[in-house]
């Protein structure tokens, strides 16, 4: 009876284990679908020829805790059009599907996981929704 009870505690410990360690399908590239709502690319500001858009961005979380944002600009202003890319980058703590994110001027932002494939982020109240 003993060795009963020993081999269905084993099986039940080996069936709780988790042999990859703590999920880390969060971690990777994500793309900007959207800001506050509107798809990218959408137009942030336009007076006559002249436009401010958001074409794109991308969100990257790797394992050593760190992440990288990059939002991708196109402007015209007078006839002239330019194309940017503002990056920034720092560290993230998580607590289950929530990370606050720290960038390098120490602002801090909260991203929500939804475990699958989607990654939000409320910063300052604009809301940016990034997808694998």
């Amino acid at each position: 009876m003993r060795k009963l009870i020993t081999i269905v505690l084993l099986a039940f410990a080996a069936a709780c284990g988790d042999s990859t360690g703590p999920d880390s399908s969060y971690l990777g590239t994500y793309a900007l679908r959207s800001v506050d709502g509107q798809p990218v690319p959408f137009t942030i500001f336009a007076s006559g020829d002249d436009y401010v858009r958001v074409t794109g961005g991308s969100l990257i979380f790797d394992s050593g805790d760190s992440f990288t944002t990059s939002l991708d600009l196109s402007y015209r202003f007078d006839g002239t059009v330019e194309n940017e890319s503002e990056w920034t980058g720092g560290t993230f703590k998580r607590a289950g599907n929530k990370f606050t994110m720290t960038d390098a001027e120490g602002d801090s932002y909260v991203a929500t996981y939804d475990g699958s494939s989607t990654m939000t982020i409320n910063a300052d109240g604009v809301v940016f929704v990034f997808r694998k």
